[in-house]
């Protein structure tokens, strides 16, 4: 991992190089936490990162959940929520069912994990980069939930596009 100081913000790459294969040049930021919430058989959560290769910008949702088991298709997208009450319904191109993983140090607790991947066009990065974020709808053969974003983590894409868009 390669960390950057950016404006008393720390950006967390996981790659940042040029593949000596394509010639492209690879931003991936470390995943970070936008809802985090207990449950008695341990934490729920929604981590997000970003990748840039050129110009292109995938965001990538993990979706943390206890539970039955569950998948998503290209069909299910997810609708973020804005503190000016405007929303951005971004396309999910990803397919999956949901990876039963052990978390923590002792794998005391089990989710349900699937990634979102949504290829994010101008509009969306310019959106992402000027509004707060409080809620997140995801959708999947379940149907929908809605996950209340913590003022502390409105601002997480925001600084994510910051770091790849100033590399």
């Amino acid at each position: 991992m390669v960390a950057n100081v950016l404006f008393g913000q720390n950006c967390d790459f996981l790659r940042n190089e040029v593949d000596d294969m394509t010639g492209n040049k690879v931003i991936e930021l470390e995943p970070e936490k936008i809802y985090k919430k207990m449950k008695t058989r341990g934490p729920e959560k929604i981590d997000v990162n970003l990748m840039k290769v050129n110009n292109s910008v995938v965001l990538y949702i993990d979706q943390y959940l206890q539970g039955d088991a569950y998948s998503i298709s290209e069909d299910d997208d997810v609708i973020m929520k804005f503190n000016d009450d405007s929303t951005l319904k971004l396309d999910n191109y990803n397919s999956e069912v949901a990876d039963y993983k052990k978390l923590g140090l002792s794998g005391a607790s089990t989710q349900w994990v699937v990634t979102y991947k949504i290829k994010l066009d101008e509009s969306e990065i310019n959106e992402l980069t000027n509004k707060h974020i409080v809620k997140l709808r995801t959708y999947s053969s379940e149907g929908f939930i809605d996950f209340e974003v913590k003022d502390k983590f409105s601002k997480v894409l925001m600084n994510q596009i910051s770091c790849i868009n100033k590399d």
